[in-house]
């Protein structure tokens, strides 16, 4: 947005204010232009496991092997977050 190349994007809010105030995947460089225009959904997600696993709170991924989607999607963005602020530990 700030260098022009685009009028309008679609993104989840989260990651438009990561643009807004320069977060570390942006490097730094606020995307000082950006404006909501509309919301079209809640931002839900959804954490599924084996049963087999013995998972049964989020802390319980402690220790194991998780799949949090595509790399720097928003999912991917959001539960490195809630691990890095609730202190849990996935072996990867």
């Amino acid at each position: 947005m700030n260098n022009k190349q685009a009028e309008i994007g679609i993104c989840s809010t989260d990651i438009a204010y990561d643009a807004l105030v320069g977060a570390e995947w942006n490097k730094g460089k606020k995307q000082e232009n950006v404006r909501a225009m509309a919301v079209f959904d809640s931002n839900v997600i959804q954490f599924y496991t084996n049963r087999r696993s013995g998972i049964t709170t989020f802390k319980g991924i402690n220790g194991k092997s998780i799949n949090p989607s595509r790399a720097k999607s928003n999912c991917d963005t959001i539960l490195r977050r809630l691990i890095k602020v609730l202190d849990v530990k996935p072996q990867r």
